[in-house]
């Protein structure tokens, strides 16, 4: 399966005009060029449900963890942007995503996954993989003690979900790319170096809702290194009955990551 068509349409239009409004109106800019770094780990719990039609059958509501084993994993997170003080011009940040589980059960009950019935005793191993890049363009609204920017996040998924068992293995690929609207803020802790904040990423539309956001503390030193930490949360829901594939699958946990700005 190619990304579920209902993200894909949804949004294209309401991401361009919310661009090029934001292109249009008075925004901050960086004084100087400035670009910043970041890497981090990760740790994911994965919970939900998901079918996939075919010709085994009406297909099974799975769950992901009483079915198949899933309970946690751990992910990379790695960034990079770039501001300049050309105000009528985005920034632009990029981004790498690892959001993957694999685990292996024996299943309690038949299960009907696209065109493959897996009875009762199988021995399963499975993965469910929604890994994507990020590519924001985004415009810094507010730049002061409170930092507010907005724009669109286009994240390219890579990913796919896939049970295996009894010589027979069934797939359905996530590839392609999704707009999503995006909006990033901070709060400067006066002469203290921390500031806390979150960004949000998401769409809603024609049976599918898709939301990816962050909450964050973080410190920096004078010299540019610093260090972040929160809480981050995925969910992805599709509920339409003319896609293949259904589900609501959602990725949350804690994580830590390294930071440098020069």
């Amino acid at each position: 399966m190619h990304t579920n068509t209902s993200f894909a349409s949804c949004q294209k239009s309401l991401c361009l005009s919310l661009f090029l409004s934001l292109a249009g109106i008075h925004t901050a800019a960086a004084d100087t060029l400035g670009v910043y770094l970041g890497y981090g780990n990760w740790q994911q719990d994965i919970s939900g449900q998901a079918a996939l039609a075919g010709n085994s059958g009406a297909p099974s509501i799975i769950d992901l963890s009483s079915d198949l084993g899933h309970e946690s994993s751990d992910g990379m997170m790695i960034w990079a942007a770039f501001e300049h003080p050309v105000p009528i011009l985005p920034n632009i940040r990029i981004g790498r995503t690892e959001a993957k589980s694999s685990a292996s059960q024996t299943l309690t009950r038949n299960i009907n996954f696209g065109d493959v019935t897996f009875p009762s005793g199988t021995n399963t191993s499975s993965r469910f993989d929604i890994s994507h890049n990020d590519y924001i363009l985004y415009y810094e609204v507010l730049d002061n003690w409170f930092e507010l920017d907005l724009g669109i996040d286009v994240k390219q998924f890579d990913g796919d979900v896939a049970i295996a068992g009894l010589n027979q293995e069934e797939s359905e690929t996530f590839d392609g790319f999704i707009p999503f609207i995006y909006t990033s803020m901070n709060f400067n802790l006066p002469l203290t170096g921390l500031k806390v904040g979150g960004e949000f990423s998401g769409i809603s539309a024609n049976g599918a809702k898709a939301q990816d956001y962050r909450v964050r503390i973080a410190y920096e030193f004078s010299f540019g290194l610093g260090l972040e930490a929160g809480q981050r949360y995925m969910n992805y829901k599709v509920d339409d009955s003319d896609e293949e594939f259904n589900g609501d699958v959602e990725f949350k946990g804690s994580y830590v990551a390294a930071t440098f700005h020069f």
